[in-house]
C-alpha cells in the first residue's frame, strides 16, 4: 500500500481496535545492556473493555498473577492467596486505552503490501501514549505491527533505546493478540 495510504490504514485499524471489547495477549519484554547482558519478562493474559485486565508474569525467577478491574487491583503468587492492593493515587492507563492512544500518536508511517505496519514514536508521545518513558529515552521508538484483514493488530513490536549516565541499554517488546470479542468476563476474586 503506498505511504499517501498508511494514514487511512492506521485510521481503519484504529477504528477496529477501538471497537474490541475483549483480546488475549500474549507478550515478552527483553531488556539488553550495552554489555550483552539482557533479562525477559513475559506476561500472558486478557484484556476486557474498558477497564478490565488479567494476566500473569513472569520477570527474572518471580511468577504472579494480576487481576485489575478499573483503580482496584489483585495480585496472587504462585499457590498462594489472592491480596487486594493498595489504590494507586494515578491507576496505570488499560492496555487497549495505551495501544490506542500508540496508534494515535505514530509519526512517519509505511503500510507494505502484506499489511506490516512501521512507524516511529517521538520520545514524548511515547511517554504521553504511556508505552516508555524516562529521561534517557532520547531516540525515536522503533514501532512495527501486523495487521489482519479485518484491521485488528495481531503482532506488536516496539524497540525502546534508552541512554543516560546510568545504562545504555535496549528494551524490545513484542505482543501477539487473539481472540478478539471472545475473551470472556473478568471478575473480582475476592
Amino acid at each position: 500500500m503506498p505511504l499517501a495510504d498508511a494514514s487511512l490504514t492506521l485510521a481503519a485499524v484504529r477504528m477496529t481496535m477501538a471497537a474490541v471489547r475483549s483480546y488475549s495477549y500474549h507478550a515478552v519484554s527483553s531488556t539488553t545492556a550495552q554489555s550483552g547482558s539482557s533479562t525477559t519478562s513475559t506476561f500472558t493474559g486478557k484484556v476486557v473493555s474498558p477497564d478490565r485486565v488479567r494476566y500473569s508474569a513472569t520477570t527474572g525467577r518471580t511468577t504472579f498473577e494480576i487481576i485489575r478491574i478499573g483503580a482496584t487491583s489483585y495480585r496472587r503468587d504462585p499457590n498462594g492467596p489472592w491480596i487486594k492492593l493498595p489504590s494507586p493515587k494515578n491507576p496505570p492507563p488499560s492496555p487497549a486505552a495505551t495501544l490506542l492512544a500508540v496508534l494515535d500518536r505514530l509519526g512517519p508511517v509505511a503500510v507494505s503490501p502484506d499489511g506490516k505496519v512501521s512507524a516511529t514514536l517521538s520520545p514524548r508521545d511515547a511517554n504521553d501514549a504511556g508505552l516508555a518513558s524516562g529521561p534517557g529515552i532520547t531516540a525515536p521508538v522503533l514501532v512495527a505491527m501486523t495487521i489482519d484483514a479485518s484491521g485488528h493488530i495481531l503482532h506488536f513490536d516496539a524497540a525502546v533505546k534508552v541512554s543516560d549516565a546510568h545504562t545504555n541499554s535496549t528494551l524490545h517488546t513484542q505482543t501477539d493478540f487473539a481472540d478478539f470479542d471472545a475473551s470472556g468476563e473478568i471478575t473480582a476474586p475476592v
